[in-house]
């Protein structure tokens, strides 16, 4: 059951780090992977474990006991519904951050941008 639990806790923590860097990549374009192979590796390979581990719990696990998800569930309780909260945490996830991921990646650089010089007011007009 504590295994279960800290599945979960993992995943917790790596979503909130995959988020910290999604946004360093919207906030510093700099920071941003580059090239097919690190996007691969920055995007496709967490969206790839994700959907793994998703597959191996409502799919595989049910197989290897031979039971239904339902009756996994019911026989189960304590053990099967952080499983399958987990799994669906798993490809919610990585399914959104994928989605994110692409987004912030394929936006442009914006160029940093002045501040207004708030002491002339635009409409005024200079009549010298």
């Amino acid at each position: 059951y504590w295994v279960v639990l800290a599945i979960l806790l993992i995943q917790v923590v790596a979503i909130v780090r995959s988020v910290g860097t999604i946004r360093r990549w919207r906030v510093d374009p700099l920071r941003r992977p580059t090239g097919a192979l690190r996007v691969g590796l920055r995007v496709g390979l967490p969206l790839l474990a994700s959907w793994t581990w998703a597959l191996l719990v409502l799919v595989v696990l049910p197989q290897m006991i031979r039971a239904p998800l339902p009756a996994v569930l019911m026989g189960l309780p304590d053990l099967g519904y952080p499983l399958v909260a987990s799994a669906v945490l798993a490809f919610g996830w990585g399914l959104a951050r994928v989605i994110w991921a692409i987004r912030i990646l394929r936006t442009l650089p914006t160029p940093v941008s002045k501040p207004l010089d708030l002491r002339h007011h635009p409409s005024e007009v200079s009549t010298s």
